[in-house]
């Protein structure tokens, strides 16, 4: 028997559904459009991507000069670190361990009864100009161990480090080396001035690290842009271009209540891990031999924000200036020259010489004795963080000539060669 024809309804039926020749053209069209639009798209992004790149946008990253010779080199959260191996040191060598640290890093924990001991600071504490031995920590530590201590002291002082970088470096590395004793020695570099502040510097890097949008320089140019039309205090991200002209003012790296904020969160944290701090007092050669006694000096609120930190939290200061000043006294009366004393104890204008080293290590050795460390721990009150409110606010302008300087750190953040300040 022969197979039954569909009935005409069935077919129509069918057919719709299957769509027919228009459905299938409709469908081819969709799909024209939708691969048009993405090349469309993809046209569109690398002509953007082609004119960014003309502009040159740029992110803070240290740019590397040297990697074999260099201490300074780029890193993501802190802006820079120092690189591993022996490498120059204005005249001396300086041994950086793997860390970024200088000198010996212990590997292992702690040993109980072992007090390690965690120096941060900048360059001036860190050692410029002078060899491994001559250190503070190691003049330091062979001080404390003469006295029959068990301890490790550890130089972990970066040239041109603030506060900021100081906090950050801790939460990388410095707290894992379960320091007992904290001596703080953070100050020149928060009260300098500078292109930018480190804070919002450092906020950006964090923000392009890992960001694989980061890349692009159309991303870069448009997070810049978005964050300047925020305006006001909310704008942190900082990108700059080959063709912009750099500040014509400065501004200070650290703001002063920023730098007692830093201050308090590492006495703070310090207490809660069972751990002590002692700040230093840092000097210069303008505060050793003063030209015109009585002058004010800028960094004075700084020293003044050291204290008050200090004072709420009950913690000591060694001030370098003293025994500085000591030394200066008596270099005079045994060479007759002014000039040729200062040179006994600064390389340069802040810089301490070798024997500057074995001073403001005699003089921490001798604060801690005096505290009876280690029986005291010296630690701060972890609960009760500092009113910053009860410090006055920056009335200083930029003194005359600052911006007066050929180099900066952070110019080396933006281009292969620092900018000159105007």
């Amino acid at each position: 028997m022969a197979a039954r024809k569909p009935h005409s309804s069935a077919l129509r039926a069918r057919r719709k559904r299957l769509g027919g020749p228009k459905a299938a053209r409709a469908s081819l069209s969709i799909r024209f459009k939708v691969v048009a639009t993405l090349l469309m798209f993809v046209f569109a992004a690398v002509v953007l991507e082609v004119i960014a790149r003309q502009v040159g946008p740029q992110i803070p990253i240290l740019r590397d000069t040297d990697k074999e010779a260099e201490i300074m080199v780029g890193h993501p959260t802190r802006l820079w670190t120092m690189s591993e191996g022996v490498r120059r040191n204005a005249g001396a060598t300086a041994t950086i361990h793997s860390t970024g640290l200088r000198g010996h890093i212990p590997q292992s924990d702690r040993a109980e009864g072992v007090q390690r001991i965690l120096l941060l600071g900048d360059s001036s504490f860190f050692g410029h100009g002078v060899e491994d031995e001559e250190t503070l920590p190691v003049r330091l530590q062979r001080g404390l161990e003469a006295q029959g201590e068990q301890v490790q002291v550890i130089n972990g002082a970066i040239p041109g480090y603030s506060s900021e970088q100081a906090r950050a470096l801790m939460e990388d590395v410095g707290w894992d080396l379960e320091p007992t004793l904290l001596l703080v020695g953070l100050l020149w570099s928060d009260n300098t001035w500078d292109l930018f502040r480190d804070g919002d510097l450092m906020k950006t890097a964090q923000q392009f690290h890992r960001n694989p949008l980061a890349r692009s320089s159309f991303y870069q140019m448009l997070a810049g842009a978005i964050d300047r039309a925020k305006g006001g205090q909310g704008a942190r991200i900082i990108t700059w271009t080959r063709k912009s002209e750099w500040p014509d003012v400065g501004v200070r790296r650290v703001d002063v209540r920023r730098y007692a904020t830093n201050l308090d969160y590492l006495v703070r944290e310090a207490a809660r891990r069972g751990a002590g701090v002692v700040f230093i007092a840092p000097a210069n050669e303008d505060m050793v031999n003063p030209r015109r006694p009585g002058e004010s000096f800028s960094w004075s609120m700084y020293f003044d924000a050291q204290q008050a930190v200090a004072a709420h939290h009950g913690v000591p200061v060694v001030s370098v200036l003293p025994p500085f000043k000591e030394a200066f006294e008596e270099s005079i009366t045994s060479s007759g020259s002014g000039e040729d004393a200062i040179k006994t104890i600064f390389l340069d204008k802040m810089h301490p010489t070798p024997f500057g080293q074995q001073l403001m290590a005699t003089a921490v050795q001798e604060e801690l004795s005096e505290q009876g460390w280690p029986q005291a721990p010296l630690a701060g009150l972890a609960e009760d963080p500092f009113d910053v409110a009860t410090l006055p606010e920056d009335s200083w302008g930029q003194p005359p000539g600052e911006v007066h300087k050929t180099l900066s750190p952070h110019g080396r953040l933006f281009s292969q060669s620092p900018p000159q300040y105007r």
